[in-house]
């Protein structure tokens, strides 16, 4: 029997991965990021952290509410993954949450529902992503930070206007997440011209918003000879692609967002850890066009954030009417973000003050 037992041993030995795919070697988990989770427990933040887990470039994912997160934390340890899951309740507990964090994710907050304005989405959302930003600017500036909460456009305003009142600001380390918008370009495109959405690349600049979402259907990759008719169809499709998931749903996307989350914030950890593929299409504090202070363009991330800008390459007439239409809308949510950042700043300054 113990003979048995030895030549099964040896038989065995070589292929211990193939019976445990979620482990590690020591010097992979040495080559993987920390990354910390804040946000309800609803079903686009759960199901996004459910991917993360399943991703060997993340070593631990924290996550942060306030609510109770304990059975979500214990639910995502039991999947076979070697990726650590810890669990914080609110504020109170950032400090702990965010400790060595690589990576904070503000993530989604409430989503839109039918006939709501962006305007009321934000009314909805800004106290929460403060409350995060100004608290990971005191307890861990160093971490890049992904804005993921809605609408992009006025909270990455917010955000960077809270590290600025702290001393702690980096542009390059506050990024607004555009990846919804291209993984909907890329599945309305592929299947329209019948190709693999897997395999296709559309270009976004511009916002994160119906309004300000412009696809660069010219520099469309594996395809881009498109009609004008076509290319105005296209653009209408996904632009208005949210609009038309509440339409159906009642409420914002969560499955597509949370896809979206993942492959947003990995292709933000494989910059970290110098690892190739890490261009993306981000929202962030840009100088892309003079009298837009934040804009979406391709960039190149690296071990300190935003590395390189792309910026906006040649445009055809139509997209270059695009992008004027959506500097204006992205200028005035700007300003009505640092309008409302510079009230809160006021406020936090009179109380310590008082």
């Amino acid at each position: 029997m113990s003979a048995m037992l030895r030549y099964c041993g040896r038989l065995l030995a070589p292929n211990w991965r193939l019976l445990a795919p979620g482990r590690r070697s020591s010097t992979e988990c040495r080559q993987a990021v920390k990354v910390t989770l804040i946000g309800t427990c609803n079903t686009t933040n759960q199901t996004a952290a459910l991917l993360l887990k399943q991703n060997s470039l993340i070593s631990e994912l924290s996550l942060v509410s306030n609510e109770n997160t304990a059975g979500i934390a214990m639910d995502l340890r039991h999947v076979t993954t070697n990726c650590a899951v810890n669990n914080f309740q609110g504020l109170k507990e950032l400090g702990s949450a965010v400790k060595d964090a690589d990576i904070i994710v503000i993530g989604v907050g409430h989503l839109w529902t039918v006939d709501m304005p962006e305007r009321d989405i934000f009314m909805l959302n800004k106290g929460f992503v403060r409350a995060a930003a100004n608290a990971c600017a005191v307890m861990r500036p160093e971490a890049i930070v992904a804005v993921v909460t809605c609408p992009i456009n006025m909270m990455v305003p917010v955000v960077c206007e809270m590290y600025k009142s702290r001393g702690v600001y980096n542009p390059d380390k506050i990024i607004g997440m555009c990846t919804l918008s291209v993984v909907r370009a890329n599945a309305l495109v592929g299947h329209s011209i019948f190709l693999d959405p897997a395999c296709v690349h559309v270009p976004i600049i511009g916002g994160v918003s119906a309004e300000s979402t412009v696809p660069l259907l010219s520099r469309a990759q594996p395809f881009a000879e498109f009609p004008q008719e076509t290319v105005e169809r296209l653009t209408t499709q996904i632009r208005s692609a949210g609009r038309d998931v509440i339409a159906l749903k009642g409420q914002g996307a969560t499955m597509s967002r949370a896809f979206a989350m993942n492959r947003f914030v990995l292709t933000l950890a494989r910059g970290l850890l110098r690892m190739p593929d890490t261009v993306m299409t981000a929202y962030v504090r840009s100088s892309a066009l003079p009298h837009c202070k934040y804009f979406a363009t391709q960039l190149l991330f690296g071990a300190h954030g935003v590395e390189r800008n792309f910026g906006i390459p040649k445009l055809t007439a139509y997209e270059l009417r695009l992008v004027e239409r959506a500097a204006s809308v992205i200028v005035r949510d700007v300003q009505d973000a640092q309008r409302y950042a510079a009230q809160e700043r006021k406020r936090l300054e009179s109380q310590a003050t008082c």
